[in-house]
């Protein structure tokens, strides 16, 4: 394997574009990198990609998912955005790389950004994993070894030792 490897995806909007950004990420791993540490960098990809997706491009809040959610119109919600502008031009810009024995991943998104202190400044030991609200902040907490996020929330940059 080369001593540094390093991918920029530039992502439309779409669900079906995270499966496989997710998938070209994990594909600059070690080969000899532990099953149960890549199933575990998997699930944090999963979730700041879909924090960029969900809150960023599509610019939902989190009350709208909640409410989405309660009454199983969450779906239809994200399919309405990806048609409607601004949400269908935006794009998530995503930078990795793994060199030195470091993966490193920046997400950036164009939505508003968000409080990301909140969520992970009041994370207490035991959060709620299964909340609707915060759970990709503190999943990627538990995940990574540092998780950086820029003044307006748009863009987070994990580090993990492999």
């Amino acid at each position: 394997m080369p001593e540094e490897l390093e991918i920029v995806i530039s992502a439309k909007n779409g669900r079906q574009q995270l499966a496989a950004t997710s998938s070209r990420l994990l594909a600059l791993m070690p080969e000899d990198f532990p099953e149960e540490r890549l199933s575990r960098l998997r699930l944090g990809l999963q979730e700041i990609l879909q924090n960029a997706y969900e809150h960023g491009t599509l610019g939902i809040s989190g009350s709208e998912k909640r409410e989405a959610c309660e009454s199983e119109f969450f779906e239809e919600l994200c399919r309405r955005r990806e048609t409607e502008r601004p949400y269908s031009e935006r794009l998530i810009q995503v930078h990795a790389k793994v060199a030195k024995g470091l993966f490193s991943c920046c997400v950036t998104d164009e939505g508003e950004g968000f409080d990301w202190k909140s969520v992970k400044n009041n994370a207490p030991d035991g959060a709620d994993l299964e909340s609707l609200h915060g759970r990709g902040v503190l999943i990627s907490l538990k995940v990574f070894d540092d998780v950086v996020y820029n003044a307006k929330g748009n863009s987070v940059t994990v580090f993990l030792t492999v």
